[in-house]
């Protein structure tokens, strides 16, 4: 009836494998807008079945999410919500278990890791230059 994505595309496996984690940890460390824009990059990866420009972005900006490598940066609403994560919580474990897969899962698919990608931007309104 409904397709399982198979360990072939180990990052649509990997998605979905994990979906309730790493629906908690984006809801942890970015609120209500990151959760949505979670389950849109998991959608599109759905229907297109491959990582596209677009999707690859959004892959990365997940990452620096769970990584969190931007929440020094003042203003950034992401900081507010990591400040309120107890570091002693096993939810620390698990947003670093499934940041690590999430990396491996992106490797294996050839996409290439990006440094602190805008995370501010939302999904519909990035623009990108080239």
């Amino acid at each position: 009836m409904f397709d399982t994505p198979s360990a072939e595309n180990g990052l649509l496996y990997f998605l979905s494998s994990k979906s309730e984690a790493l629906h908690k940890a984006v809801l942890l460390l970015g609120g209500p807008p990151w959760v949505r824009r979670f389950l849109r990059i998991t959608c599109d990866l759905e229907y297109a079945g491959y990582a596209t420009p677009k999707i690859r972005r959004e892959l990365n900006s997940l990452r620096s999410l769970l990584a969190p490598e931007k929440i020094h940066v003042a203003g950034q609403v992401e900081a507010g919500y990591f400040a309120r994560i107890d570091p002693a919580s096993g939810n620390v474990q698990e947003i670093c278990r499934l940041t690590d897969g999430l990396e491996d899962a992106m490797i294996g698919q050839g996409i290439a890791i990006s440094a602190c990608p805008d995370t501010i931007g939302t999904y519909e309104t990035r623009e990108v230059w080239q």
